[in-house]
């Protein structure tokens, strides 16, 4: 295993031939990633945001399956104009930090997933509202989710799934029928109903193994694909 510190040293100083692949953003073909340390993806932006070829800045840096050790990297922030963060698939340390909320103003997508994250959901995170994508899934996260996500305004996906989880969904879940496509919820300890998803949109939804979820199913969730009910108490009344 390689440190945060010692990954992003190795890619700021890596040449094309090895630590650093440019993807071109409309390249046809998947280059082989089994012997690249990062994989971005890099386009040159008009004033008018129009993609053209050539060189330009980096917006999607994907840091995947490397089992980089220690604590989200703050080095990320040398890349402010990048949409897409993704750094799942590692053993990463640690509570989410506040700088994400401050090196990206563009950023449309957090991947934090499969690590070894722990803490709890911090309420800042709403203040990212940009963001389209926050993928948690398979940490140690604890606590309850903070019903301050409730305001993000293009926030579609919610990944939460094999953490430690627990409480209610917030009520206030409801101000994000319009936009939340998926919500992952499974093994967890969330405990209540979801009755605030009933006006939702949900087109992706997972629940199983939440023993404490339990009354009427809105719609909206029980017809949502991927939803099952295995090991909750949904659609029994909550005690």
């Amino acid at each position: 295993m390689q440190s945060a510190t010692m990954a992003f040293f190795n890619f700021m100083t890596a040449d094309r031939g090895s630590g650093l692949l440019l993807i071109p953003t409309k390249a046809s073909a998947q280059p082989s990633m089994c012997k690249c340390v990062f994989a971005a993806q890099v386009s040159r932006l008009s004033a008018d945001d129009a993609t053209e070829p050539g060189n330009g800045i980096l917006t999607n840096l994907h840091v995947t399956d490397l089992n980089i050790e220690g604590p989200v990297p703050n080095q990320t922030c040398m890349f402010g104009q990048l949409r897409e963060l993704d750094l799942d698939g590692g053993a990463m340390t640690g509570t989410i930090p506040f700088f994400l909320t401050q090196c990206f103003p563009f950023i449309n997508e957090i991947d934090l997933s499969y690590n070894q994250l722990t803490g709890t959901l911090p309420a800042f995170m709403s203040t990212i509202t940009s963001l389209v994508e926050m993928e948690l899934e398979s940490n140690k996260l604890t606590g309850t989710i903070p019903a301050e996500l409730s305001i993000m305004p293009n926030i579609t996906s919610l990944r939460f799934e094999n953490n430690m989880f627990m409480g209610t969904i917030p009520p206030s879940f409801s101000n994000l029928t319009d936009t939340l496509f998926i919500m992952f919820l499974y093994n967890n300890d969330f405990e209540g109903d979801l009755s605030m998803m009933s006006g939702a949109n949900l087109g992706v939804v997972s629940t199983a193994d939440n023993p404490k979820l339990c009354g009427m199913v809105p719609a909206a969730v029980r017809w949502a694909h991927g939803y099952n009910p295995h090991n909750t108490s949904l659609g029994l009344p909550c005690m």
